[in-house]
């Protein structure tokens, strides 16, 4: 078993996030603000709708056609959204 690293990796590779808007770095700045402003909220949204258990609810929140993450085949949180979505508009 090799050692453990303990280095932390990071959470974000800047390079690649820089290469989807074309290097552009104050479009970049941009989309991270409106992020921090938006995903709160929505992860709110999220939270209370999946504590009611309600379909209907989950469908308004998450749809899966408009997220901005790529399906790379791994389970990722847009793709638990979608799964969860879907599973919303079934009931």
């Amino acid at each position: 078993m090799p050692p453990s690293d303990p280095t932390p990796k990071p959470l974000v590779n800047e390079a690649e996030l820089l290469a989807r808007v074309d290097n552009d770095a104050e479009l970049l700045r941009e989309l991270i603000a409106i992020f921090k402003i938006e995903f709160p909220r929505h992860l709110s949204e999220l939270r209370e709708a999946i504590g009611r258990l309600v379909g209907r609810d989950l469908t308004l929140v998450t749809d899966p056609g408009q997220t901005a993450v790529p399906d790379s085949g791994r389970r990722t949180p847009a793709r638990q959204a979608g799964a969860l979505s879907q599973a919303g508009r079934a009931t």
